[in-house]
């Protein structure tokens, strides 16, 4: 007998459409990462966005 697979409850805030799309994005970008390309993973990203790094 074959089990269910549970899924993750979506944020009440959140729909499935884009909880999808979100997804979707992450893997793609996990994949562009994988395979080190580092110039489209930046274009992925807004141009808002702030990285914070610290360093000891």
């Amino acid at each position: 007998m074959a089990r269910k697979q549970k899924i993750a409850p979506v944020g009440k805030d959140t729909d499935m459409q884009t909880a999808y799309r979100i997804e979707r994005f992450l893997a793609a970008e996990a994949r562009v990462l994988d395979e080190e390309r580092y110039d489209d993973w930046l274009t992925m990203l807004d141009e808002t966005l702030l990285i914070k790094c610290l360093f000891q």
